[in-house]
């Protein structure tokens, strides 16, 4: 017996998605995130140079502190302020444009990356840290598969077309599947006395 869950399917397309019944006894969601779709307008990741950032640049997944803002990197590219990277999910980065996790056709500098979910379930029901229902999200792009080694960094500025540096992950009666589609702003340097 299948329920329908109204939503967006992880290939991306609006549509009604069909779970089965025990999926539907839990509380939570898997959240994909890409920067555009196939047949579609894609949000391209830009270096510094005008450029698409290189392949396999690293885009971590952050978890809002306290304050509930994206605060700047560290020079190593480790979140600041009191921002995490969650290891309680089961993801916590992607690599841009990288061919082995994406389809072929993804322009390069963007996220495609189909089959990888962020799974964000109630308090209390995963590792912390972790990204929970309710919890504040973002991501940052980096120029180099190694945050460290990095020069410049691109943050979040909108989550389906809607301006945001952060995302508040919705709270849901059951269990929901969806894609979210990220945009994200200019290159800042991650460091001043770092160099290319």
């Amino acid at each position: 017996m299948y329920r329908v869950v109204v939503g967006m399917c992880l290939i991306g397309l609006a549509m009604v998605c069909l779970a089965p019944r025990s999926v539907m006894a839990a509380q939570g969601a898997l959240i994909q995130f890409r920067t555009g779709q196939l047949d579609g307008d894609w949000n391209t990741i830009f270096d510094h140079d005008g450029k698409p950032v290189p392949d396999s640049s690293y885009l971590m997944l952050i978890l809002a502190g306290e304050n509930g803002v994206a605060d700047p990197p560290n020079c190593d590219g480790t979140p600041g302020g009191d921002d995490v990277q969650p290891t309680g999910n089961s993801f916590n980065h992607l690599y841009i444009h990288d061919v082995n996790k994406e389809i072929p056709v993804t322009p390069a500098g963007n996220i495609f990356a189909s089959g990888i979910a962020l799974n964000a379930m109630p308090d209390g029901d995963l590792s912390e840290p972790a990204v929970n229902l309710g919890d504040k999200i973002y991501f940052r792009a980096f120029n180099n598969k190694i945050p460290s080694e990095a020069t410049y960094y691109n943050d979040m500025i909108s989550v389906d077309g809607r301006p945001m540096t952060v995302y508040e992950v919705p709270y849901f009666d059951g269990f929901a599947l969806y894609t979210a589609i990220l945009a994200f702003g200019p290159p800042k340097p991650l460091c001043p006395g770092k160099k290319k």
